[in-house]
């Protein structure tokens, strides 16, 4: 049975009571897959293991992409020194101021005496000055080029560091394992799953709404209890809030309705499970959750 706004409602239609559908949230049912090929040369969970986001699950040989970076950082490291090297550049304007006095000390003779030094090596003494002057230039031009090929190495040595975490295998959330697909030792190839991991700290609960009754407006946001059968005739209870509804309704007037609750865990186990038996009140007389 099913309730609208407070308002509106009879004695008696605060509540909806209906048989729920307990699921896993869709974002927390995940496949995990290799991001590269290769042998699986670590596996560190089983089935039914207990996971915390940014533990690593498994991991693939990497000995490759180990020794790729190797080579990276020692080129890094090479590039580096050669782009701080400036030796070329001072020992070029040392020369070039050298080059430039001696050049004028020959002019300076010649306006003291006419033809002391002749024409032929004063204009060598100028072109020695020259070339100086264009060595520094091609100094600095070097020193942008080391530059960039530190850059180009610094670049070829994250490729190298994400080549090796590309075979790495991290739990991207707090879950459970639900399955192993591969096992240690055996081949992997990218994109198929190595594991089937769950989260079970939120849980979805789907139940249909008679329309002739209420329409989603006076469903969505209100708050929930969730009623579990559990062994040996335990029941436990959940509280959430709504957070979707369906815009089909179906040929018996009813829609979908779906609710988030959150779930309660005792050491590494979660007190409620996908697929339990259930029933879930929806308090429309309440107000809707701030924020949903």
């Amino acid at each position: 049975q099913v309730a609208g706004e407070p308002d509106d409602l009879s004695p008696g239609l605060g509540v909806i009571e209906a048989d729920a559908f307990i699921k896993v949230r869709g974002e927390d049912d995940q496949d995990i897959p290799a991001r590269e090929d290769g042998v699986l040369v670590e596996l560190n969970v089983r089935d039914g293991a207990v996971v915390s986001e940014g533990d690593l699950i498994a991991r693939i040989d990497d000995s490759i992409a180990q020794a790729q970076l190797e080579i990276a950082d020692y080129a890094l490291q090479g590039a580096r020194k050669r782009a701080e090297d400036d030796i070329e550049h001072r020992y070029a304007k040392k020369q070039a101021a050298v080059s430039r006095t001696d050049w004028e000390k020959d002019m300076l003779a010649n306006e003291r005496v006419p033809n002391a030094v002749p024409e032929i090596s004063i204009r060598r003494r100028k072109l020695d000055y020259e070339r100086a002057i264009l060595q520094i230039e091609k100094a600095e031009h070097d020193a942008e080029l080391a530059l960039f090929d530190a850059k180009t190495k610094l670049a070829e040595k994250k490729a190298a560091e994400l080549g090796i975490e590309r075979r790495r295998l991290v739990a991207p959330f707090d879950g459970i394992v639900q399955k192993v697909y591969t096992h240690q030792h055996e081949w992997v190839k990218m994109g198929e799953p190595v594991i089937h991991l769950m989260h079970l700290d939120k849980l979805h609960v789907d139940c249909f709404v008679d329309s002739t009754q209420f329409d989603p407006i006076d469903v969505i946001g209100r708050p929930v209890t969730l009623t579990v059968d559990l062994a040996r005739n335990r029941t436990e209870q959940l509280s959430g809030h709504v957070v979707y509804y369906s815009h089909k309704t179906q040929a018996d007037g009813h829609y979908l309705v779906r609710a988030e609750v959150e779930n309660r865990r005792e050491g590494n186990h979660w007190v409620v499970r996908p697929g339990l038996p259930a029933t879930i009140t929806i308090h429309v007389t309440e107000p809707a959750v701030a924020g949903r």
